[in-house]
């Protein structure tokens, strides 16, 4: 009965909170791989570190593991633009405005 009455008088993140929080990690992940230049490892921890010491300021209380899954999202959000970035793109539009002439 102690686990039921703990799980729901915790209080749940609203769809703001989420929000800022998912906002946040991609800040943070946006500025640490522009700027910073170490491991992953390293990285991660003080992604991990930025993120609580901002959530502490806003007042949001938020479980490890979920700030953990938005930074890891966010990487690979990340890492997913800059390999379409690089490819070739399939298909070319003509944004000029200009009809079309002949063939």
């Amino acid at each position: 009965m102690g686990f039921f009455k703990t799980l729901f008088s915790q209080k749940r993140l609203n769809y703001e909170q989420l929000q800022i929080i998912q906002f946040l990690a991609q800040q943070v992940v946006l500025s640490l791989e522009g700027s910073v230049n170490m491991p992953g490892a390293q990285k991660k921890a003080m992604a991990l570190e930025l993120m609580a010491k901002m959530l502490e300021e806003m007042k949001i209380v938020a479980p490890d593991s979920l700030v953990d899954a938005m930074l890891e999202s966010a990487v690979m959000i990340l890492k997913a633009l800059d390999k379409a970035a690089e490819a070739k793109p399939k298909y070319t539009f003509d944004l000029s405005g200009r009809p079309k002439t002949g063939n």
